[in-house]
């Protein structure tokens, strides 16, 4: 009757311990499966897009510095369009301004397979930051 006693003390820990155990175990591999996953799928929109264009025709037609205009457009960008923000222009801002224009456009139609067009960008990136230097 002790070892029947025993067994089931033994087995009742076992099982506590064995629990957590495999279920620590599981998530660690069900995570190492997924970890090769491709990112998900850009946030942003068509609309996104198209306010991103307002933004640069409302900001760089101001008769203000190249420099004022940068600072207004990150601050626009990343208060009305976080997501676009994180996924592009964090990044964009160390590239020469000849080249930003095209990574935008690209990231439209890899992300989001838009093909985004505005003449005020294209304008600004290509244009404006040449007679400014």
């Amino acid at each position: 009757m002790s070892s029947n006693i025993t067994r089931h003390a033994i087995s009742k820990h076992i099982h506590r311990f064995l629990l957590p155990s495999i279920t620590s175990i599981f998530l660690l591999l069900s995570s190492s499966l997924y970890a090769d996953e491709p990112p998900p799928t850009s946030k942003t929109t068509n609309a996104d897009y198209h306010k991103l264009c307002n933004f640069y025709k409302e900001i760089t037609s101001k008769p203000v510095n190249m420099d004022t205009k940068e600072v207004e457009l990150v601050v626009a960008i990343y208060d009305n369009l976080p997501d676009l923000y994180n996924e592009l222009y964090k990044y964009i801002a160390n590239a020469d301004p000849e080249d930003r224009y095209s990574f935008i456009k690209k990231h439209a139609k890899y992300h989001n397979k838009l093909a985004w067009e505005c003449e005020a960008a294209k304008q600004y990136y290509i244009n404006d930051f040449k007679k400014d230097k």
